[in-house]
Parts: C-alpha cells; sequence; structure tokens
C-alpha cells in the first residue's frame, strides 16, 4: 500500500487493517515509531512547534495489534473489577481504546501528543499551549484531530484531544477548513467520485 493509500485508509469499529497491510516503521522523538513514509512530517511539526517556542511529546505512536489486545483486554479487566459485566466493560473499553487490529495506531500513521507540562490524556489537554498550536497548525505537516468534540456518534470515540493520525497535508487542510470527521470526509470523497 502507497502513502496515497494510506493516507485514506479509514480504522475504526467497523472497519480493520486489511490482512496484507505492512507497516516499515522508523523512529521519530527518541523512542516513538511511526510509519517510515510519515517520519519526515512528524519530526517537521516537532521542530517548528519547538521553534514557536511549544513542546510536543509523543506518548503513544506505532501499537502492534497483539500490544492493542493486550490494552483492551486490561481495560476490560478494570471495568468489570469496578462491577460490570463483561459486555458492559467491552462496550465501555470500546469508547476510548480501538478494538485490536481496528486501532490507528496499529497502521503507524497516529501519534497521542501531548506536553511534558501536561501529560494527561483527558480534555483538559485542550486548554494547554501545546494544543492550541496543533489546532492551528497540525494540518500542515497532514495530521487530523481524529475524534473531535462533538463527534463521538459518528467516530464511535470520545473526544481525544491528543490523538493525531495522519492523512496527509492536502486531506487534512480540506478536513479541517470542512470540520469534518476522517468518515465524513471519505463519505464525501466517495459521492464527488461517484
Amino acid at each position: 500500500m502507497d502513502l496515497s493509500e494510506k493516507c485514506t485508509l479509514l480504522l475504526n469499529s467497523e472497519h480493520s487493517l486489511p490482512s496484507d497491510y505492512v507497516v516499515e516503521l522508523e523512529t521519530v522523538q527518541e523512542v516513538h515509531q511511526v510509519d517510515k513514509d510519515i517520519a519526515g512530517f512528524v519530526r517537521n511539526m516537532l521542530d517548528d512547534a519547538k521553534a514557536d517556542g511549544v513542546d510536543l511529546l509523543i506518548c503513544s505512536s506505532y501499537r502492534s495489534v497483539a500490544r492493542q489486545r493486550e490494552l483492551f483486554e486490561q481495560r476490560i479487566k478494570k471495568h468489570m473489577s469496578e462491577g460490570m459485566t463483561y459486555e458492559e466493560a467491552k462496550a465501555k473499553t470500546g469508547l476510548s481504546l480501538a478494538i485490536p487490529g481496528h486501532s490507528e495506531h496499529n497502521s503507524g500513521l497516529a501519534l497521542d501528543i501531548v506536553t511534558p507540562r501536561y501529560q494527561i490524556l483527558d480534555d483538559d489537554f485542550d486548554k494547554t499551549e501545546a494544543f492550541k498550536w496543533l489546532d492551528k497548525n497540525a494540518h500542515k505537516y497532514g495530521f487530523i484531530l481524529r475524534y473531535p468534540k462533538n463527534k463521538t456518534y459518528i467516530t464511535k470515540i470520545k473526544y481525544e484531544p491528543w490523538h493525531y493520525r495522519f492523512v496527509g497535508p492536502e486531506h487534512a487542510k480540506r478536513i479541517k477548513e470542512k470540520g469534518l470527521t476522517l468518515e465524513e470526509y471519505l463519505e464525501e470523497l466517495k459521492n464527488v467520485s461517484s
């Protein structure tokens, strides 16, 4: 799969990684790995943010399907220990953690980004200078805020101001300008081409 195809790859609860999907990884920001085709975009974004006085810190990047499964099962067990049934725990887990094989992290195209001064993955990240910089600039490097506020009914994942997905600068610019989710944008592309 070439980069242009990866840019429009939809991963969500209904769409999994293709069985023949192969990711070649490259390390960025010390220990984090991303698809080698986007590593330059990531480095440029981190460097330009730093030049603007903003420290971006990647806290999660590529994750194997096996690791995703491990995290998913741990979260289910945690919710069950709080008194939920297995089905309730699985449903709640699915709102904040993608099903193994359906996670954008499995593709090497997604990053969870925080800042050294605020490393908590919660809604208040959107009050940080790091988020404000990303909101204004991420699309220039091909990244979109993947799970925006008030779009859970479409993405099936709660608002995550720290989760960014590479879709390429051209697509990212259009998605940003129109205020769309990736699902909405791909549907729009499909309608235009048919």
